[in-house]
């Protein structure tokens, strides 16, 4: 079987979280995959330099982009500033010959104000921006094969990413399916209560009892 040069990049504050991902990658791609962690450099004006500490010359490359993170430490920001973090590290993938670039992300940046609209509420805000369309069109230009996210507030969000030959693909992790595996893990799959805390979440319930 020819071998996958698999890499997993991640922040230095993500490391804990990206190990768990490396173990689901190596599980289901490949028997070991490569976790290297990103180095940088931080200036005077606040501003990051992202540099690779190995090679991803023609490797499959996944990014863990965890743009909220709410570690205290010295990349703890906003979103703005984390998720430019991250665009450096996908301009120096791009730059360095890899021979795809997956990226992960625990929740879609500005996915929050991408919800879908129920029909019988009044419309108050008839023009604020659609700022997940405003990243999809940022990674599309980076020539994203993959992108992975986890429960996206609104499923449509995912058609932003195009459907041209070239356009990457698209792909949400609903948290039923999360919840459901770990209850079957911990044999609690058939005698378990869970409450909701708002409507929102009860909607959630609602599929995963479906």
């Amino acid at each position: 079987m020819q071998k996958y040069n698999l890499t997993l990049i991640s922040t230095p504050d993500t490391e804990e979280r990206a190990k768990k991902v490396q173990k689901i990658l190596e599980t289901h791609l490949w028997e070991h995959v490569d976790h290297q962690i990103v180095n940088f450099k931080k200036f005077a004006n606040s501003s990051w330099d992202p540099v690779l500490s190995h090679s991803v010359r023609w490797k499959h490359v996944y990014v863990y982009a965890d743009v909220e993170s709410n570690y205290n430490n010295e990349l703890s920001a906003d979103m703005n500033s984390r998720y430019m973090f991250i665009r450096g590290i996908l301009n120096s993938i791009k730059l360095f010959w890899a021979k795809t670039m997956n990226i992960i992300f625990p929740m879609h940046p500005y996915s929050r104000s991408d919800k879908g609209e129920k029909i019988w509420m009044e419309q108050t805000q008839k023009r604020k921006p659609i700022y997940t369309q405003i990243v999809a069109s940022d990674l599309r230009s980076h020539g994203i094969d993959y992108i992975i996210t986890i429960d996206i507030h609104n499923p449509a969000t995912l058609s932003l990413y195009g459907w041209e030959k070239n356009d990457p693909i698209a792909i949400n992790i609903p948290h039923s399916w999360v919840i459901q595996e770990w209850l079957k893990k911990h044999w609690l799959y058939n005698d378990f209560e869970i409450g909701s805390t708002d409507a929102w979440w009860t909607d959630k319930l609602q599929k995963l009892l479906e």
